[in-house]
């Protein structure tokens, strides 16, 4: 199986990514990859896992998800 994993390199992302890279054929793509084409690397992917940072308001301790 094909995974793309977006933001790979984060805590959830590298968990993630690590867990199938011995099983499973993994890319992975994060804002440090600049120089690399996304469209090219998600190519094929059969599964993707977004794992993009939550914004969380420490004041009130809440998470925007919209």
């Amino acid at each position: 199986m094909k995974i793309f994993v977006v933001g790979h390199t984060g805590m959830v992302g590298k968990t993630v990514f690590d867990f199938y890279k011995d099983k499973h054929e993994v890319k992975g793509y994060s804002l440090e990859n600049k120089d690399e084409d996304f469209e090219t690397l998600i190519q094929g992917s059969e599964v993707v896992f977004v794992c993009v940072p939550t914004p969380f308001d420490w004041n009130t301790k809440t998470v925007n998800l919209s």
